[in-house]
């Protein structure tokens, strides 16, 4: 048999080497983990940016629905107004025409609904009264206004101003 002991300073030399070898391994490990970390990390950035892009794309999307939607609801109750306006000039039963728009509902909340739509109804009819009231005043005054400097023009006086 041939067994050889090994000695002190191999056993010293072996664990030496042991000892390398399993700093190196530690140090390959850890550069691959970092580098994992570094391409995940430019993974997510890219991602970040992506989403933030898209982000953005979707707020401005948002403005231009948002915007779109104010103008539709000014051309709205303009046409709205206008349509009242005319209702008065050539209907004179406008709470005739409301109440023949209103649809009986079954619900709670549909009753209050209705009775909000009733209310605002009524206000509307007051309002577009107090409109046509307003027309019939200026459309006066400006006659008045005629009549009142027409014999001044005819005399070829200046038109007062003020």
């Amino acid at each position: 048999m041939n067994t050889r002991s090994v000695s002190d300073p191999e056993k010293l030399n072996l664990k030496s080497s042991s000892q390398k070898q399993n700093q190196q391994l530690q140090k390959h490990h850890l550069e691959l983990q970092e580098s994992e970390s570094d391409t995940t990390r430019l993974y997510l950035e890219t991602e970040l940016q992506h989403a933030q892009e898209e982000l953005r794309k979707l707020t401005e999307k948002l403005h231009r629905t948002q915007t779109h939607h104010t103008v539709l609801q000014q051309v709205n109750q303009d046409s709205s107004l206008k349509i009242c306006l005319s209702k008065v000039k050539y209907t004179t039963s406008l709470p005739k025409l409301l109440s023949v728009m209103v649809v009986p509902l079954e619900d709670p909340t549909a009753q209050l609904q209705e009775e909000e739509k009733r209310n605002l109804s009524h206000d509307i009819i007051t309002l577009c009264n107090q409109l046509t009231e307003a027309k019939i005043t200026m459309d006066k005054l400006a006659e008045n206004n005629v009549n009142v400097h027409k014999p001044a023009q005819l005399q070829g006086l200046p038109f007062p101003k003020g």
